[in-house]
C-alpha cells in the first residue's frame, strides 16, 4: 500500500502547475499523503490533499482540502476544506508581518456527535531573516476551542546551481535536452509546533 501512495505522490508531482501574470500567480497542486496528520493527532490514512492558491503581490487567497481515500478514522468529518488568506506587510528586507485567516469546514460533519461542521483560526506570523535564516513564529487562535497554538519555523534556502551544473552535464553526455527550469533553490525548513 505505501509503495503505492508513494507512487501517486510522485506522479502528482508531475502535474504540478502553475500559471502567472505581471504579479498574478496561480497554483495548483494535487498532492497525497500516506496519513492525515494535524498537530499530532492521526486524522486519516492515505489521502489525497489538493490545494489552489492565488497570489497576488502580497495577497494570498487559496483552498486546501483532505479527502480521504482508505483507512477512514472512526469518528472523523470527512472530507475537510480549508479556504485561507493572508496578506504580508513588508516592514524591511529581513521583516515582515503577515495576518491571516483559515477555515476548516466538515460539510459532513455529525453536529449532534460533537463535531463541528465550521471553525476558524486567525493568525499572525512575523518572518525575521538573520544571515541567510528564516525564522517565523506563528500564532493561531483556535475561535470555538478559545485555544492558540505557537509555530516556529525555522529556513535556509540552499542554491541548487552546482547541481543543475551537473545535470546539464549529464543530459549533454546522454544527449537528452534537460528542461529549463526557474527553480535555482531549494528551501531546507524545519517547523515544531505547540497546542
Amino acid at each position: 500500500m505505501n509503495k503505492n501512495v508513494l507512487l501517486l505522490a510522485s506522479l502528482a508531482t508531475l502535474f504540478t502547475g502553475s500559471a502567472s501574470g505581471a504579479d498574478t500567480s496561480v497554483t495548483i497542486t494535487p498532492s497525497f499523503a500516506s496519513e492525515y496528520m494535524f498537530r499530532g493527532i492521526r486524522l486519516g490514512g492515505p489521502s489525497f490533499q489538493p490545494a489552489a492558491e492565488l497570489s497576488r503581490g502580497d495577497l494570498i487567497v487559496g483552498l486546501w482540502a483532505n479527502l480521504p481515500i482508505a483507512d477512514r478514522v472512526p469518528g472523523q468529518s470527512d472530507p475537510e476544506l480549508d479556504p485561507y488568506i493572508s496578506y504580508t506587510f513588508n516592514i524591511n528586507d529581513q521583516l515582515s508581518i503577515v495576518p491571516g485567516l483559515v477555515a476548516y469546514i466538515f460539510p459532513e460533519a455529525v453536529t449532534a456527535h460533537g463535531f463541528y461542521g465550521v471553525t476558524g483560526e486567525p493568525n499572525l506570523a512575523v518572518n525575521y531573516t538573520v544571515a541567510g535564516v528564516k525564522l517565523t513564529p506563528k500564532v493561531y487562535y483556535d475561535v470555538i476551542l478559545q485555544g492558540p497554538t505557537f509555530e516556529l519555523n525555522i529556513a535556509y534556502t540552499v542554491p541548487l546551481e552546482q547541481v543543475q551544473g551537473r545535470m546539464r552535464g549529464a543530459a549533454r553526455k546522454a544527449k537528452a535536452p534537460l528542461r529549463q527550469t526557474n527553480r535555482e533553490k531549494k528551501t531546507i525548513a524545519l517547523t515544531l509546533e505547540r497546542a
